[in-house]
């Protein structure tokens, strides 16, 4: 009976183990995914500047890039995601 318990234990905590790292390679690759975004979106509101040279400004959903003589610049959410000076 106690090895049963002892075995069943060893389960129960290898299966909560795992579930935490699935969780936590979910959320990086989701990270990863946000910065991805970014530096093509940011790429592209170089790219326009370059061609324009006129201050450049792209949303899309909650990505905000911009750039201009100082740089590039993308936020989502509000938070600063990437900078890039010239």
């Amino acid at each position: 009976m106690a090895d049963s318990l002892v075995a069943l234990l060893i389960v129960a905590l290898g299966i909560n183990l795992i579930y935490g790292c699935e969780r936590q390679l979910v959320r990086q690759q989701r990270n990863e995914q946000v910065k991805l975004m970014a530096a093509r979106l940011g790429k592209e509101a170089s790219d326009q500047y370059a061609i324009t040279r006129k201050k450049a400004v792209i949303n899309r959903q909650a990505m905000h890039a911009q750039a201009d003589h100082n740089g590039v610049e993308v936020n989502y959410r509000g938070r600063l995601i990437l900078q890039v000076a010239p």
